[in-house]
């Protein structure tokens, strides 16, 4: 798969994988300029990778290129980037809920880069 791939819904295109991450994935972004992910069947490449991180942090953090996607024999999907994740202006916060509790994400999500640079939280993009 070549990056740079994107999908076209309403009107908008979807061009960023919103990932969920630990601290060990996000550390291994930053180091090795790489993102392991399990392959499934509706996964498809994006242009860029925006980097979720678990609790306690919860939110969106950093954006990354993506250089190249391709495929092991895993059935894990391989994400290169051309260089370490950039730190978003403001972080995303996650979904806050009415018992003051927030919700993350648990999956992945696809988005445009333009909800990425203007949310306020998850909700939003």
């Amino acid at each position: 798969m070549v990056a740079g791939e994107s999908e076209e819904v309403a009107g908008e295109t979807r061009e960023v994988i919103v990932v969920p991450v630990y601290e060990a994935s996000f550390d291994q972004a930053i180091s090795e300029l790489v993102y392991c992910r399990p392959r499934w069947s509706k996964a498809r490449p994006a242009k860029y990778v925006a980097f979720y991180r678990v609790s306690p942090r919860s939110a969106v953090t950093h954006l990354s290129e993506v250089a190249s996607v391709s495929d092991n024999e895993a059935g894990t999907q391989v994400y290169r980037f051309r260089e370490p994740p950039k730190p978003l202006a403001t972080p995303i916060p996650s979904r806050p809920l009415t018992n003051g509790r927030r919700m993350g994400i648990q999956s992945y999500k696809y988005t445009t880069l333009e909800k990425i640079r203007a949310a306020k939280n998850m909700r939003e993009l």
